[in-house]
C-alpha cells in the first residue's frame, strides 16, 4: 500500500503540474486588507486642459505591409482521368414531327373538317342577343377554337385540328342546349 502511494506521489512530481511541496503545503491565502476610518488623502484637482482643435492634423499615410509570398505547398494529386467512352457512329437525328404520325391522313382531315362544319352550323343557330355574360364568353371561346382548328388543318397538324374542333363542338352544343331551355 505504501508502495502504491509512493508511485502516485512520484508520478505527480514528474508530471510537471505541481511540485510535491505545492501539493502538500499550499501557499497561504493573502491576509485580508484592512480599511481604516481615515479620510482619503486630498488629491489636487488637475488644471483645465488646453482647448482641443476642431479637427486633428492629418496623419502621414501608413505604408502597406509587404506582400506575403505563400510557401510552396506540395502539389495536389489529381485523380486519374476517366476512361474515354467508346466511340459509336453518330445516329441521324429523328425527323421533326408536329403531330403524331397518322395512319390514314385523308380520313383524319375529313374528320376534322366535318367537326368544324358541324360546329359552324350550331354557332349560326345561336342568337347572340340572348347571351348573358358567361354565355357571351363561351361564344367567343368557341369562335377562337374554330379559328385555331382551321389554322391547324391548313398546317397539316391534323391531330390538333381534330382536338380543337371537338372542343369547339362540345362547347357549342352545351351553349345551344342552355339557350333552348
Amino acid at each position: 500500500m505504501k508502495r502504491a502511494g509512493a508511485v502516485l506521489l512520484l508520478a505527480l512530481a514528474l508530471s510537471g503540474c505541481a511540485t510535491v511541496e505545492e501539493m502538500a503545503f499550499p501557499a497561504p491565502a493573502p491576509p485580508p486588507t484592512r480599511t481604516s476610518a481615515l479620510p482619503p488623502p486630498e488629491v489636487p484637482l488637475p488644471s483645465p486642459a488646453p482647448p482641443v482643435p476642431p479637427f486633428p492634423p492629418p496623419s502621414p499615410p501608413v505604408p502597406a505591409p509587404p506582400a506575403r509570398v505563400p510557401s510552396p505547398s506540395p502539389p495536389a494529386v489529381a485523380p486519374p482521368p476517366p476512361a474515354p467512352a467508346p466511340v459509336l457512329p453518330a445516329a441521324p437525328p429523328p425527323p421533326r414531327v408536329l403531330s403524331p404520325l397518322v395512319q390514314d391522313e385523308p380520313l383524319m382531315r375529313q374528320e376534322a373538317q366535318s367537326r368544324i362544319d358541324g360546329t359552324e352550323r350550331i354557332v349560326r343557330q345561336i342568337d347572340q342577343s340572348k347571351l348573358g355574360g358567361d354565355q357571351q364568353q363561351n361564344f367567343l371561346t368557341i369562335q377562337s377554337f374554330l379559328a385555331k382548328a382551321r389554322e391547324a388543318l391548313s398546317a397539316r397538324d391534323l391531330q390538333r385540328a381534330v382536338n380543337l374542333a371537338d372542343k369547339a363542338y362540345v362547347l357549342a352544343d352545351e351553349l345551344s342546349r342552355a339557350l333552348s331551355r
